[in-house]
């Protein structure tokens, strides 16, 4: 998503280009008025929390009355709708180290409670083979819990299971999810049992030796830093 600054500009020409060109759309839903109402209150605490850069992103009343636009449908779609959800979204905005405004659906997340460290633990537990914690999560792992546990390097292999954890928990939350079904029938699942167990054990270990020679190395470094 291109960042609003670079949609809006002070020059008139561009303004005018984009207007013609048709890039000045409206929401593709109908958002009530109650709505806006919400986000005009939402986008002043947005203002003081990043008061030090507001200034760069929103340079013209066009751009604030874009962004406001894009917001108000960012979390419509994304399900935030109360002010509990808001009230946790700014909590985590000023603890924010990032000193520009995110994207919207980065703040919904937050609204949501999905941080970095909630896809680091569900990363974790589809390597440990623990039960997954959400229907989001066991559909994830159907669908590329393989490549990340067999056949990408921990860094791809998180940065994948992140996108597409992020993708179906949206979609749970859209009540656009089922309930996967079993790969195997009754009659090959316990076969498949007596090695299925030992291969994800191997595959946990293979992972937290990893882990523990990342660890070794960064106490090294440190040391040599002292």
């Amino acid at each position: 998503m291109k960042k609003i600054s670079s949609l809006v500009t002070d020059n008139p020409k561009v303004l005018r280009d984009i207007q013609r060109r048709g890039d000045w759309r409206k929401p593709q839903i109908e958002l009530p008025p109650q709505a806006i109402a919400i986000v005009n209150d939402l986008f002043k605490e947005l203002a003081g929390i990043y008061h030090s850069t507001w200034h760069l992103v929103m340079r013209t009343d066009a751009t604030l009355a874009y962004a406001k636009l894009q917001w108000s449908q960012t979390l419509f779609e994304h399900s935030v709708t109360t002010e509990l959800q808001l009230a946790e979204g700014l909590s985590r905005a000023r603890m924010d180290t990032n000193a520009y405004l995110p994207k919207a659906s980065v703040f919904c997340d937050w609204c949501q409670g999905i941080d970095e460290a909630f896809f680091v633990e569900a990363f974790r537990r589809l390597i440990r083979n623990e039960t997954a914690a959400s229907l989001a999560e066991k559909v994830t792992r159907r669908e590329v819990g393989y490549r990340c546990r067999s056949l990408l390097p921990e860094n791809q292999a998180m940065r994948l299971f992140r996108s597409v954890l992020h993708l179906n928990i949206h979609k749970s939350m859209r009540s656009e999810l089922a309930e996967p079904r079993p790969l195997l029938d009754s009659s090959c699942e316990e076969d498949f049992s007596k090695y299925g167990d030992q291969i994800e054990s191997d595959e946990a270990k293979k992972f937290m030796q990893r882990m523990k020679r990342i660890q070794q190395e960064k106490r090294v470094q440190n040391k040599r830093g002292s």
